[in-house]
């Protein structure tokens, strides 16, 4: 009797915008026992597969290499950008959903 192993297949989609031509797209497959798990482990940390995948192998990289480009440099400008309206205080504290909508509505019109 031959025991079969189902594998999840997950794409891997990594681009730094829409207008971006450097799009990787990778196919990652993995055991059934394992992706639950990863699914469980995705569930506690609050993050998506590719985030996951990308974190890890950053971290594995991480100590061969002094300079590892996290971001793309527009995305690094709107890091830089929102850290400064957070300092100088130009940023809108929503506690919940219903602030959210509010909020986006008023903007919006």
């Amino acid at each position: 009797m031959f025991a079969t192993h189902v594998l999840q297949y997950i794409y891997i989609i990594m681009s730094t915008n829409n207008q971006t031509q450097n799009t990787i797209i990778r196919q990652v497959g993995f055991p059934q026992p394992l992706f639950e798990l990863i699914k469980v482990r995705l569930e506690q940390l609050g993050i998506s597969t590719p985030e996951y995948i990308r974190h890890l192998v950053i971290e594995d990289i991480k100590p061969l290499y002094k300079d590892i480009p996290m971001v793309d440099l527009d995305t690094e400008e709107s890091i830089g950008k929102a850290l400064d309206d957070i300092e100088t205080g130009r940023v809108t504290r929503l506690k919940s959903i219903s602030e959210i909508k509010d909020h986006l509505n008023k903007i919006g019109k």
